[in-house]
């Protein structure tokens, strides 16, 4: 790069780090994969409810991740899952 393209993506940068706004979109994408994450363990029980399978059928890593109350075996609306 050209030094004057280094200086200026250097100054903008520094301008979005003490603006707020990197620290925004970091805390917007966090929103976003622990949405992401919250829906896909939420259809995984769902899937898992509709199969008739138990929760501790499933791999433990799978049951680690579902956690909670789901590895006992209740889906989230306290239902025993298989059942």
């Amino acid at each position: 790069m050209t030094p004057t393209v280094t200086a200026a993506s250097t100054s903008f940068a520094s301008a979005m780090s003490q603006s707020g706004l990197g620290k925004a979109g970091w805390s917007i994408g966090a929103a976003l994969a622990s949405s992401a994450r919250n829906g896909a363990r939420k259809g995984a029980l769902w899937g898992l409810q509709k199969s008739g399978k138990e929760v501790e059928e499933l791999p433990v890593p799978v049951r680690k991740w579902l956690g909670g109350e789901r590895r006992r075996g209740r889906g989230d609306d306290g239902e025993q899952l298989g059942g």
